[in-house]
């Protein structure tokens, strides 16, 4: 699909990272209100912020190019919220949120590459800034363990 303003990359680009955002804004909104550290809760809150923001950019973009329904104008995924109840929620939230970004962050420049349309492209300019601040972030709060022979 050629759009007069990006291109099929832009619209497959967009729609996959909506639906990525679904289950790790459900994981964020849960640690931010019952992670066991405050450090982990405030990342949890400034992530889900921005995750928002992101949703919104994405949405309004799909809507403008006649992409979305309206069933799916929504958050996606609402009740896909990961199992974090293990012994250690705020290290499985991190690795969570450490896979997410990798996976976004690949995603992303994909589209910088592929991508045509300013508007698809800016937003995942700003997710690639986004997920690099977040993964300092979590290796400020975990950081790697190195083991010494």
């Amino acid at each position: 699909m050629r759009r007069r303003d990006g291109n099929a990359a832009d619209v497959h680009y967009l729609e996959e990272a909506r639906a990525a955002l679904g289950p790790i804004m459900a994981a964020s909104r849960d640690i931010a209100a019952s992670g066991r550290s405050h450090h982990v809760r405030a990342l949890a809150r400034l992530t889900l912020a921005e995750q928002a923001d992101q949703l919104a950019a994405i949405t309004a973009a799909l809507s403008a190019w006649g992409q979305l329904d309206g069933r799916s104008t929504s958050t996606p995924f609402p009740d896909a919220i990961p199992e974090l109840h293990s012994t250690d929620q705020d290290r499985d939230f991190a690795d969570h949120l450490t896979a997410h970004a990798h996976a976004s962050l690949a995603s992303a420049r994909a589209e910088m590459i592929a991508g045509a349309s300013p508007t698809a492209r800016s937003i995942a300019k700003e997710a690639i800034h986004a997920h690099y601040r977040r993964l300092a972030a979590i290796s400020l709060l975990f950081p790697p363990t190195t083991s010494r022979p």
